[in-house]
C-alpha cells in the first residue's frame, strides 16, 4: 500500500481527524466552562474566548520532521452575523518509488454562534504534486443537512449529507470533561467527520488515562480510539493538543517557525513502517506458497484480533511469551460449509458509494466490456482481475481516492487496483469488498535492500457460496497465495494500525506449489 492512501489516514488520525476531514469541531483554544449552549453570539464568545488562538504541530517519524499542521481560530463576521472560523493548513513531504511527493491542504470551517454551534460552511483545497481536489459543504436551504460539492479530476459531484455532529458545544463539553479530572478508565464519545462516507459522522471514543506533568504543566493523558485504531494523546484542560502518537509516528506541539521547517531528504513511509521478516529467503517465491505457518509477536495490549477468514487459522503457540500467536494461512480457503450472503449484507456489498461509484455509466460500461459474455461469477471476477491489472500502470506515486479517478489516471498501486476492482465487480452484480493485510516484499532504503512484510490491499468477491480472495495488483485471479496475511475487512476497520512499530513476523514453515 502506498504511503499516501495508507498514511494520510494514519497522519489524519494523528491530527485527530479522518482523511479529508473538516475540523468541524474546533477546540484547540476553546474554554471548558460550557454547561448548556449559550443563547447568543456574545455569550458564545465569552465561552470560547474573545481573541484568536493559534496552534502548530510537527509530524515526525524516527525523529525526522516531514509534515506539519497549523491551525488558527477566532471570531469572524459571516453573512452579517458573528461566527467562529477555524483555518487549518497542512503540508507533508515523503518519498514514493524513490520520488518526492508533496501534499498540502487548506481547510476553512465556519460555525454558527448559536444553538449547539453547528458547522455552517466548509471549504477544503488539497493538492498532491499539483493534483487538486476541492470540497465545499454548505446548508441546503431545507432541513438540517448540507450540500457537499466535490471537484476533482475535472469532475464535479454533488450530494446531500447529514450535518456533522461535531460542533462547538460538543468540543467544549469534551474539554469540560477533561478539566473535571475523571476517574482513570472513564470514557466519553465524540465525533469526527469523514466527508467521503455516505454518513459523514464517525464516533470516536476517548478514555481518560490520568493526569501528568509536562514542563511544569498538569495535562491529561487520553487514549483516542476510532474504527479500532488507537492513539496516545497528551491534551491540556483547554483542549490544546501537545502530542499524539501512533506507533513510531508522532505529532507534537512546537513553534510554527520550527514546525514549518521540513527536514530535507524525505521520509519513505512505506519502507519505514514495514515489518521485519525472518524465514523467507526470496519474496519472488511468494506466489508459489500454498501454505504457511507464521509466528506473530508483539500483539499484547494492542487491542487487535485477526478477522475470521477461511484461509487463516490461529493456533496458540507453546513456549512463547504472551502476545505471540501462530497463524496458518492457505492459498485456498480451509474446508467449511457454504455461507451465502444475507440480503442486508448483499445489498451493502453491491452498493455504489462516494469512493466506489459502481453505478456510474462510464465505469459500468468499462466493466461490462471486460466481462463480455462470461456467465459464472468466478469467470467474470477473473476477467475483471486481469483487466484491472492490465489497465493500471504500476506506481506508488499516483494516489487516488475513488474508483473513477483510478479509471481515468490508469495507474496506481494496490490501493488503486483494489478500488477499481471492487467498484467494477459491484457494477457487474458481484458483491465485493476491500481487504487490508500484509505480504512479503523487498524494501529498498538508505540502509540497503531488506526483506519485510509490507502493507497491502487486495479484494474479495462473493460467488454465492463464500468469499473468494483475489489480488488485482499481483494478477492473482483464481485465489491469492498463502503469503497474504489478512488483517482487516472493509474500509472502516483500522485496528491493524495498532500493530505499527510493535509487530514482528517470522515465517516458520512454507509449502510450495510445483
Amino acid at each position: 500500500m502506498s504511503p499516501s492512501p495508507l498514511f494520510s489516514l494514519v497522519l489524519a488520525l494523528l491530527c485527530g481527524q479522518e482523511p479529508v476531514v473538516g475540523e468541524a469541531g474546533g477546540g484547540k483554544g476553546i474554554k471548558s466552562s460550557l454547561q448548556t449552549p449559550p443563547n447568543n453570539p456574545a455569550d458564545w464568545l465569552r465561552v470560547l474566548s474573545t481573541g484568536s488562538t493559534h496552534s502548530s504541530l510537527g509530524q515526525y517519524l524516527g525523529g525526522k520532521r516531514f509534515g506539519y499542521e497549523i491551525e488558527t481560530e477566532g471570531p469572524i463576521l459571516w453573512n452579517g452575523k458573528l461566527a467562529w472560523r477555524i483555518v487549518e493548513e497542512t503540508a507533508r513531504e515523503e518519498l514514493a518509488d524513490g520520488k518526492p511527493v508533496h501534499e498540502v491542504s487548506q481547510t476553512t470551517s465556519i460555525h454558527a454562534l448559536e444553538g449547539e454551534g453547528p458547522l455552517i460552511y466548509f471549504h477544503q483545497i488539497a493538492e498532491e504534486n499539483g493534483k487538486r481536489t476541492e470540497r465545499i459543504a454548505m446548508p441546503t436551504g431545507k432541513g438540517d443537512g448540507l450540500k457537499l460539492v466535490v471537484n476533482r479530476d475535472g469532475r464535479q459531484e454533488t450530494r446531500e449529507v447529514e450535518r456533522p455532529k461535531a460542533s462547538l458545544s460538543h468540543t467544549v463539553r469534551m474539554n469540560a470533561w477533561l478539566s473535571s479530572s475523571p476517574e482513570p478508565g472513564t470514557r466519553m464519545t465524540s465525533w469526527e467527520t469523514e466527508w467521503d462516507d455516505e454518513n459523514p459522522n464517525r464516533p470516536t471514543v476517548y478514555t481518560f488515562i490520568g493526569k501528568e506533568s509536562v514542563e511544569g504543566e498538569r495535562v491529561n493523558r487520553v487514549r483516542c480510539e476510532m474504527d479500532g485504531a488507537r492513539m496516545d494523546c497528551l491534551v491540556t484542560d483547554q483542549g490544546k493538543t501537545l502530542s499524539v502518537r501512533v506507533g513510531p509516528l508522532q505529532l507534537k506541539q512546537e513553534p510554527e517557525s520550527i514546525a514549518r521547517k521540513l527536514q530535507a531528504g524525505g521520509v519513505d513511509l512505506a519502507e519505514a513502517l514495514s515489518i521485519p521478516l525472518d524465514g523467507l529467503k526470496d519474496p519472488k517465491l511468494a506466489p508459489r506458497v500454498t501454505k504457511a505457518v507464521w509466528l506473530m509477536r508483539g500483539l499484547e495490549d494492542t487491542g487487535f484480533s485477526f478477522p475470521e477468514d477461511k484461509r487463516q487459522k490461529l493456533v496458540a503457540p507453546t513456549n512463547e511469551p504472551k502476545g505471540a500467536v501462530h497463524l496458518i494461512t492457505q492459498g485456498s480457503p480451509l474446508p467449511g460449509k457454504a455461507e451465502p450472503l444475507g440480503e442486508a449484507e448483499k445489498k451493502a456489498m453491491l452498493a455504489s458509494t462516494p469512493t466506489l461509484q459502481s453505478d456510474d455509466p462510464r465505469l459500468k460500461a468499462w466493466a461490462q466490456k471486460q466481462v463480455g459474455m462470461a456467465q459464472s461469477v468466478r469467470d467474470r471476477a477473473a476477467l475483471l482481475v486481469g483487466a484491472v491489472n492490465r489497465h493500471l500502470g504500476k506506481t506508488m506515486a499516483a494516489n487516488a481516492e475513488d474508483a473513477l479517478s483510478v479509471l481515468d489516471q490508469a495507474r496506481g498501486d494496490c490501493t488503486e487496483h483494489t478500488l477499481l476492482f471492487v467498484a467494477a465487480a459491484r457494477s457487474c452484480g458481484i458483491p465485493a469488498r476491500e481487504v487490508t493485510g500484509l505480504v512479503p516484499g523487498e524494501m529498498v532504503g538508505k540502509s540497503g535492500t531488506r526483506l519485510a512484510m509490507v502493507w497491502h490491499a487486495w479484494a474479495e468477491y462473493h460467488d454465492g457460496t463464500g468469499w473468494q480472495a483475489v489480488d488485482p495488483t499481483w494478477n492473482q485471479a483464481s485465489g491469492v497465495d498463502a503469503t497474504h496475511v489478512k488483517l482487516a475487512t472493509g474500509p472502516t476497520d483500522w485496528s491493524w494500525m495498532n500493530l505499527l512499530g510493535v509487530l514482528r513476523v517470522n515465517l516458520e514453515r512454507a509449502e510450495f506449489s510445483r
